[in-house]
């Protein structure tokens, strides 16, 4: 009976061994299943998807976006204006060229 008794109690410990870790996995699936939706969410919500446009990139739902002044702060946004540079000329002379009679239209065969 002793024995009988032994086993009962190895028996019973490896049951609940088994529960811990069982009880474990599972907590452990749920934070995967929620992990692979927060995957799921992040890599539809960008501007590859038509319906959203290309500001909403990065910013998860129930997040707020940087505002104007970080990102003015940051140096993005706003592009030199005028020609791209190394090339003459880049403004409009109103029709007139810089030196009369030498330009494109001038009635001079140049």
């Amino acid at each position: 009976m002793v024995a009988r008794a032994g086993l009962i109690e190895q028996l019973r410990a490896g049951i609940a061994e088994r529960e811990e870790r069982l009880a474990g996995q599972e907590r452990r699936v749920e934070e995967l299943a929620a992990e692979v939706d927060r995957l799921r969410r992040a890599g539809s919500r960008n501007s590859g998807n038509p319906s959203l446009p290309p500001s909403s990139d990065g910013v998860l739902p129930g997040r707020v976006g940087p505002n104007r002044a970080e990102r003015r702060a940051a140096g993005g946004g706003k592009k030199k204006r005028g020609k791209q540079p190394g090339r003459t000329g880049g403004r409009w002379l109103g029709g007139r060229t810089r030196t009369p009679g030498r330009g494109a239209f001038s009635g001079r065969g140049v």
